[in-house]
C-alpha cells in the first residue's frame, strides 16, 4: 500500500470539523485513523510491529502473531463455527427480505389509499394495479370513510 496522502507520516488521524470553519470541531469525538504500514516502523514497538506484518503479510514474526494465525486457521476450520455463521447469514437475509417485503406492502396500500381518495378506478382496478388483496382494499377504505 502506498502513502496516499503523500505525507511520509505514519500515522494520519482525522476528526469532523466544520468544512465553513475548520476551527470548529463537531465534539463528537468521532476520529478516523489511517497508518502507513512501510512508515510505522517509526512509531510502533517491536509487538505492533510484528502484528501490523501478520495483518499485512500474512506472515508471523514472533510467538504472539504465530499463535494468532493459528487460532484464526482452526476458525476457518472450525465446521460448527462455519455452519452456526451461515445459517446467521442466511437469517439476516430472510430478515433483509422480509423487510423489503414489508415495505412494499406498505407502499402499495399507501398507494392504493390515495387512487381510494383520489375516486381513481374501481375497487378491483385498484387491486389489480396495485397488488393489494381486496380485502385489504376494503379495510383502506374503511378508514377513509372513518377519517372524511
Amino acid at each position: 500500500m502506498t502513502n496516499f496522502f503523500g505525507s511520509g507520516l505514519p500515522k494520519h488521524t482525522f476528526e469532523n470539523l466544520c468544512v465553513e470553519d475548520p476551527k470548529i470541531k463537531l465534539g463528537d469525538r468521532a476520529y478516523k485513523l489511517f497508518f502507513i504500514s512501510q512508515n510505522c516502523a517509526k512509531l510502533l514497538d517491536e509487538r505492533q510491529k510484528a502484528f501490523l506484518r501478520m495483518v499485512t503479510e500474512n506472515k508471523a514474526s514472533d510467538k504472539f502473531t504465530g499463535r494468532v494465525l493459528e487460532l484464526l486457521d482452526d476458525a476457518k476450520r472450525n465446521t460448527q463455527w462455519r455452519k452456526q455463521y451461515m445459517e446467521w447469514e442466511r437469517e439476516k437475509t430472510y430478515e433483509r427480505e422480509a423487510g423489503k417485503e414489508a415495505g412494499r406492502e406498505e407502499k402499495a396500500a399507501e398507494t392504493a389509499a390515495n387512487l381510494i381518495k383520489m375516486g381513481v378506478g374501481t375497487m378491483d382496478q385498484i387491486a389489480q394495479a396495485t397488488g393489494v388483496p381486496m380485502k385489504k382494499l376494503q379495510e383502506i377504505a374503511a378508514n377513509i370513510s372513518v377519517e372524511a
